[in-house]
């Protein structure tokens, strides 16, 4: 399901996603009622959604969504990429948070990840994420790993070159998530 208040992005969308063999859109929406509305009908397996819409916006439809269907897949996909929006919707439940400047196969990655149950924050937004904490709230090692994730390092690369057991790299990658305040 796409919603977006800009009817050109909602078209640009579904004609990009209709290329798509293992992609349907199934529901569009303009407002964050809308989409409620609209995934109750639908119950679509990722929303795509604004974060900035008139009348309930991308937010309050996010969190509304979650407590009524708390597996809705939903990524939120935003022109505003400061760290408070970021945190504040992957605290709400979003899967994961693009930027409306993201390419089409990034688009792409992120949308089958999150069909797969999985989260995606590309790299920039990691950052953006990571700007919200004092520098000091990180320690030096979880700082090396956040950078090396940032670049895309599997946890067995950022192993090898942390000289660090992979049990290790997913102990840091909690700490990171858990000072981040994200899931």
């Amino acid at each position: 399901m796409l919603v977006d208040d800009h009817y050109l992005v909602r078209v640009g969308l579904a004609n990009v996603l209709g290329f798509e063999a293992d992609m349907e859109v199934c529901a569009q929406a303009e407002s964050g009622d809308d989409a409620l509305v609209l995934f109750r009908e639908h119950r679509p397996d990722v929303t795509v959604m604004d974060l900035r819409m008139a009348g309930t916006d991308g937010l309050a439809a996010l969190a509304a969504l979650r407590r009524e269907s708390p597996g809705a897949r939903v990524i939120i996909l935003s022109n505003y990429t400061g760290a408070d929006e970021i945190h504040a919707a992957l605290q709400a439940g979003a899967a994961s948070y693009l930027p409306k400047t993201v390419g089409q196969p990034e688009l792409l990655k992120a949308i089958r990840l999150v069909a797969e149950g999985r989260s995606y924050v590309p790299p920039e937004i990691a950052v953006r994420l990571a700007e919200r904490l004092p520098c000091d709230e990180l320690t030096a090692r979880e700082q090396e790993v956040l950078t090396l994730v940032v670049q895309g390092a599997s946890n067995a690369r950022i192993a090898r070159e942390l000289g660090i057991a992979g049990s290790t790299v997913k102990n840091h990658i909690s700490s990171i998530f858990e000072k981040l305040g994200v899931t």
